[in-house]
């Protein structure tokens, strides 16, 4: 199957794996060991090895399908909180000093 096409097929494994459970913070690593390993590709792949890679491309691609979904996800996060927050400031009583303060008790 070839050392660096197998290594690149337990990336990918790995990548789905931290995307799914939601552990996007450890992708940085995942990527660094990905492009490491296609640099060490040779010129030329034995049908094993071609055959690796492309399992290997296929689980990468439902990687990013992931990824760009729980982006979305977030992304609505982010909005429903900002929307809740602009609500909220329809409850500030007039006059209130709306500068952030910092608090002792905090």
């Amino acid at each position: 199957m070839g050392r660096v096409a197998a290594e690149l097929l337990h990336l990918a494994e790995l990548e789905l794996e931290l995307v799914t459970a939601g552990r996007g913070d450890e992708l940085s690593d995942v990527h660094d060991r990905r492009d490491a390993a296609i640099a060490q590709l040779p010129d030329e792949l034995a049908a094993p090895a071609q055959a690796t890679l492309r399992l290997a491309l296929g689980i990468q691609r439902e990687a990013a399908v992931a990824l760009a979904a729980a982006l979305a996800d977030h992304g609505r996060e982010v909005a429903a909180a900002a929307r809740g927050r602009t609500a909220a400031r329809g409850y500030t009583p007039a006059g209130l000093d709306r500068r952030r303060v910092l608090d002792r008790t905090a």
